[in-house]
């Protein structure tokens, strides 16, 4: 049928026809508020998904490979996790509404530790890439890859993990020397493109860095104000305060964390509690899904 003949034969019955079409864009619409998020491979320790209004903030998902009591206390609300033994096949689809955001988090726990939350010490770390939509949401953070070169490992040369497995250079199965109970990437998903500007508070509620960015459909490594104004270092594992802790045999105490982060988006705020606190502001990701 050419397309007169169809115009023709549409002409008599406009209602119908115009349902059919608001019914599309309605699909379309639907199929558009969807997206999938995926990691498979070694994560040292945690996945933790949470979605934010302005109004709260609950987790969807969380596993963790450090927590014999099988429950997190976050936001005022108890959650069951599942346990991740160090290695995790995840690949599920979301579905994201007008008033909401994503909040995706790797984070290094001992959750089973004596020792409450804030208070940290360098332990080790590694995660495999996290996907969005597959794409690259956060990127590998794994010695066997040389993510991050030059940077201290928790198994020194002399030192014989139990995995016998080979990095990128020969050496062996190894982790970073990264603080424990921290967030380590931080990602925010949000349904349309557009500004975005995030705040983050430290445990004294005190203003530490912010943002001013606009996001697309390609996630973006999102840079502070404090970076672009060469305030801080650029290196990935910078920590809170501009500490970098470079040298293997100095642990630099560093008693300040994220706690806080305030998202500032279509015109509406939401406030993330963290579940663990956020140690390395040049680790932040966001995208939008249209």
């Amino acid at each position: 049928m050419n397309r007169r003949n169809f115009l023709k034969l549409t002409s008599g019955v406009p209602f119908f026809g115009t349902s059919i079409f608001a019914n599309t864009i309605k699909i379309e619409n639907q199929k558009k508020s969807n997206f999938n998020i995926s990691i498979n491979g070694d994560l040292d320790d945690d996945l933790i998904i949470i979605k934010s209004t302005p109004e709260n903030c609950k987790i969807i998902d969380i596993y963790q490979m450090h927590n014999p009591s099988g429950k997190l206390n976050y936001n005022g609300q108890v959650y069951n996790i599942e346990h991740s033994p160090g290695f995790i096949m995840f690949d599920k689809e979301y579905s994201i509404e007008k008033e909401e955001i994503y909040c995706i988090s790797l984070a290094n726990e001992r959750e089973e530790a004596s020792l409450p939350r804030n208070v940290r010490i360098r332990t080790h770390y590694k995660s495999e890439k996290l996907l969005f939509n597959k794409q690259t949401l956060f990127p590998a953070l794994m010695p066997e890859y040389n993510s991050v070169p030059n940077y201290p490992l928790w198994f020194n040369s002399n030192e014989i993990p139990k995995i016998d497995r080979r990095d990128t250079n020969g050496d062996t199965y190894n982790y970073y020397n990264l603080f424990e109970n921290t967030t380590v990437p931080f990602g925010i998903i949000v349904p349309q493109r557009g500004k975005i500007k995030i705040s983050l508070f430290n445990q004294e509620n005190e203003l530490m860095y912010t943002f001013d960015e606009y996001v697309d459909t390609n996630v973006k490594n999102l840079k502070s104000n404090e970076l672009k104004e060469q305030k801080i270092a650029e290196h990935p594992f910078t920590e809170i305060n501009n500490i970098l802790n470079i040298e293997e045999d100095t642990q630099i105490e560093n008693n300040d964390y994220i706690e806080t982060v305030m998202v500032e988006y279509d015109e509406k705020i939401f406030t993330i509690p963290m579940p663990y606190p956020l140690m390395y502001p040049n680790l932040i990701y966001a995208v939008s899904l249209n």
